[in-house]
């Protein structure tokens, strides 16, 4: 009967081990703590993101206008069912150029249970039309991340957007980073609001680089 009883329970300690290490498997490279944010935390993110940036009130305003919009976008609803957010930064940049299209930029970018308001930079080169100049201030919204060191590289998408006059206009873009790797893979909302008139119309290739 004893040795019944220590059989049992040296089966169930080991069903246990098992249990345990298929569970430590598949947790292992998702972001620790609370893994992804709601509408609501995404929200509270990026109002703090822009104090930390020191982004003044109305260009704040135009951020949180430009947000909301693309919260309540079908993009953004389709792809969050099957992609969350796992992280969220808000960044400045100016552009300039008349053929070919640049952008130059930096932010601020807070990961899910991670790292909070760490800093990147950004670079694009796209074909549009330019006249003046435009600044732009944008959030990002990290999609489908698996691992937050998977973060960062060339990210290709396509979009067009517009701004004319000193009226903010928001848009968006959806970007996935290029990668050899389908395990890293992921997506990045932009929405964006700017000032100055400002044309894309075509592929367009933003590089991020984490300062970490």
């Amino acid at each position: 009967m004893v040795r019944s009883l220590t059989w049992v329970s040296s089966a169930l300690a080991a069903l246990l081990l098992i249990a345990a290490a298929a569970v430590a498997q598949e947790e292992k490279g998702k972001p620790k703590g609370k893994a992804q944010y709601s509408a609501g935390d995404i929200k509270r993110v990026v109002r703090k993101l822009a104090k930390a940036m020191e982004i003044d009130n109305s260009k704040k305003a135009d951020l949180m206008s430009a947000l909301e919009r693309g919260l309540d976008g079908k993009d953004f609803k389709d792809a969050v069912k099957d992609k969350p957010v796992r992280a969220v930064f808000v960044y400045r940049a100016g552009e300039g150029g008349v053929i070919v299209k640049f952008l130059k930029g930096d932010g601020k970018i807070t990961f899910a249970g991670g790292k909070q308001e760490g800093t990147i930079y950004l670079k694009a080169v796209s074909a549009g039309a330019q006249v003046g100049g435009s600044a732009v201030w944008g959030v990002g919204l990290v999609m489908g991340l698996k691992k937050a060191e998977d973060f960062g590289g060339d990210y290709t998408g396509r979009a067009t957007h517009a701004t004319a006059g000193d009226d903010s206009a928001p848009g968006g873009q959806f970007l996935t980073l290029d990668s050899e790797d389908d395990g890293k893979k992921h997506d990045v909302l932009l929405l964006f609001s700017g000032r100055g008139l400002s044309a894309g119309v075509g592929g367009e290739t933003l590089s991020i680089t984490p300062d970490w």
